[in-house]
């Protein structure tokens, strides 16, 4: 694991800042058709969605990918996380109509 990358985060939100963001991913239309990719790579980011749904590690991915780094990896699954939770807590509580029953 790499200690000697910084990490730029708000401190108000605990949460990577823009810049920080831009070391993560990236989206140029010029590369791989504007898909979002790792930042500094080719590689987009819905193939570690594919790999993980297809259950496979995110150490198998980054075998296959080694130009990802572990860091951008983890830092895209961490945001993600926390937009999901953002969406839900957006919408308000609601019971979920598996547990209703």
């Amino acid at each position: 694991m790499r200690t000697d990358v910084q990490t730029h985060v708000c401190f108000r939100t605990n949460r990577p800042d823009l810049m920080e963001l831009r070391r993560i991913v990236s989206q140029n239309p010029n590369v791989h058709s504007g898909d979002l990719v790792f930042a500094g790579t080719r590689v987009p980011v819905r193939h570690l969605v594919a790999y993980l749904k297809g259950g496979d590690s995110l150490d198998v991915f980054l075998e296959h990918f080694p130009t990802v780094e572990r860091r951008q990896a983890e830092a895209f699954l961490e945001e993600t996380e926390h937009d999901m939770e953002k969406r839900l807590n957006q919408e308000g509580p609601r019971a979920d109509s598996a547990s209703a029953r």
